[in-house]
Order: structure tokens, then sequence, then C-alpha cells
């Protein structure tokens, strides 16, 4: 089995924030030791370099149909959860593993009302299940439209949802499906979490353009804004050992 997933180098690392959302979405990191023989640097993800990257991340829900690509306790012995959804790629995920995924997202967001930490998400390249249940969660859990959904996500992350059965399943999907599946209590919270997300901290200060627009916020550490996501700094004295 090859250690860099197929067209894993086709990726950028790691989207930006989904506007009005704790969302961030990125392709799987790979253990240390295999990202480092990935020539080009830019092109690396390890769970160091991504939890230096993005320090808010307070939950990681990993979508991988496999458990071979990293140490969850990477993850985990820095204060940062980590949940396995195994989601077989190329089908379009189930509506129970939908669902769950929701729970997960919403159960955290109830756990975390009193800070900004984000979600990251992420299956192998952080684009066709990650954005199919990304997207799934605002159209039915915060009445957004499917193709606001599609177009938020794709912007962010940098790459769009590719697999045509998924963009089907989408864009039939509407808010009324969260009444189905959600009490109303919930709801309210999930909603009512995002808007304060959305527009304001602690102290009263709008700071979603933070993530939206702040490339300071990735740039003070070792990311930089690319054409199609955030990449690592190159580092040149590092390059040549890693080659």
């Amino acid at each position: 089995m090859k250690p860099i997933p197929d067209r894993w180098l086709d990726y950028s690392p790691i989207g930006e924030r989904v506007p009005g959302t704790r969302f961030i979405a990125f392709k799987v990191p790979l253990r240390e030791h295999v990202s480092a023989k990935v020539s080009q640097e830019k092109l690396r993800l390890a769970p160091e370099s991504l939890l230096e990257a993005v320090p808010d991340l307070g939950l990681i829900i990993d979508l991988t149909n496999t458990s071979r690509y990293y140490n969850p306790e990477s993850f985990t012995s820095n204060d940062v959860q980590h949940k396995k959804l195994m989601v077989p790629g190329k089908v379009t995920p189930p509506k129970d593993l939908a669902e769950k995924f929701c729970r997960l997202v919403t159960n955290f967001l109830e756990d975390n009302e009193d800070n900004d930490k984000l979600i990251g998400v992420h299956c192998t390249h952080g684009v066709n299940r990650t954005g199919y249940l990304i997207c799934y969660f605002m159209i039915t859990k915060m009445n957004k439209s499917p193709s606001e959904s599609i177009e938020t996500f794709a912007a962010a992350r940098g790459h769009e949802i590719e697999r045509q059965n998924y963009m089907s399943s989408l864009r039939k999907l509407s808010g009324k499906e969260s009444k189905k599946e959600c009490s109303s209590s919930k709801e309210t919270s999930v909603e009512s979490q995002y808007h304060h997300d959305d527009h304001y901290d602690h102290d009263g200060k709008s700071h979603h353009s933070r993530y939206e627009s702040g490339d300071r916020h990735y740039q003070s550490r070792s990311y930089q804004r690319g054409g199609r996501g955030y990449y690592p700094r190159h580092n040149s004295s590092n390059s040549k050992n890693n080659n």
C-alpha cells in the first residue's frame, strides 16, 4: 500500500475557515516521516504542521475509510478531540453517516459555546467527502441553500467538490431535513451558535474576518496564502535535507 495516497499531492494542505461556520477543511495529514519525503515542501502536511498552522483546532473529524495515515494521539495529546467516522469514498455518504456527522458537530458546538475552537474535517483530499458533509450540515442544520453552501465551501477550500453524485445529492437537500432529525431546541442552539461565531467575540468585537481574510493569522506561523488554500512557508535551510 502506498504511503502517500493517490492524488494527495494535487491538493493544497489546508483551506480557509468556511465563512459563517467553525469548519476548516484539509487533506489527510500523514505521519511526519512520510510527509517529509514529499519533495515540494508546500504540499506537505503532518499532524505537527497542522497544529502549528491552525492552533485553534478543538475537534478533528476523520472521514477516511482507514486508520493507517496517522496516530490520533498526535492530536488528542495536544487537547484536540479526534472522532473517527469511516465513510467509504466515491459513493454518496448514506444519510445515517451524514446525520452522525451532524451530531458530532452539534455536540461539539454545544460543549464549546464559550470559545471559538475550530472543527477540522478531512477525508483523503479534504474535498469530496469532506465537502459533502460540511455542505450537508450547512444545508440541513443551518438552513443555507445548496448553491450557497457548495460555493462557500469551494471558495474556502480552494477546490470544488468533484463528484457529480455528491453534487446531485446536495442539490436535492433542504433545511426541512433538519426538522425531521433534530429537536427544535438543538436547531436553535446550532443556529444561534453559528450566528454568534459569525459576528462577535466575547468582548463584543467582530472576529469573523480574522479567518476569512486573516492571512496574518496563518502567515505568523508556518503557512502562507497560496492560489488554492494555505501552503507551508518554504524553509530554504531544511529543503536540502528533505528531498
